[in-house]
């Protein structure tokens, strides 16, 4: 009798249909899934795409050599858009590992190439015309938290070398 109720609690529900507006819960069952399939289990199609864009390195090469960029530029780069919504739960929470899975894999895949990662990020605004009162109230919540981590890496990543 010592433990309180259930009142307030999540519900419980198939993650199927995603972490429900609970960030954390998503990034937990990302890692929950890597701990039983790893990696390759998860991001296989990831893994596959870079691959085959590193299997056409040399049609990619003559091309940007052909609009300025490329070797003949002295730089070359990999540009990975990573689009997102920081107002609900999955998303959110896994925003931030999926850059930076992506990024490592780029930077695998291209080796000495620099890898730019653009997000693109909608807003709880963008759920205006569906969302109640309530439910947007939870995604200005979420949005808040979810930029303010966004930046705070962001700070991080360019300060710390």
């Amino acid at each position: 009798d010592w433990l309180p109720g259930p009142d307030g609690e999540p519900t419980h529900a198939p993650m199927s249909t995603g972490a429900a507006q609970f960030p954390t819960v998503g990034r937990a069952a990302l890692f929950d899934r890597l701990s039983d399939v790893g990696i390759d289990g998860v991001f296989r199609p990831m893994q596959d795409a870079f691959a085959r864009l590193a299997n056409s390195q040399g049609d990619l090469d003559a091309y940007t050599d052909v609009v300025g960029g490329g070797e003949q530029s002295g730089h070359s780069w990999v540009v990975i858009f990573v689009a997102t919504s920081l107002s609900g739960g999955t998303g959110s929470g896994l925003f931030l590992d999926v850059v930076k899975i992506a990024t490592v894999m780029a930077q695998q895949a291209f080796p000495g190439t620099e890898v730019l990662v653009i997000p693109l990020i909608a807003a709880p605004s963008a759920f205006k015309d569906t969302a109640t009162g309530d439910q947007m109230r939870m995604l200005n919540l979420n949005f808040a938290r979810g930029i303010t981590t966004v930046n705070c890496f962001w700070i991080w990543q360019f300060t710390s070398g």
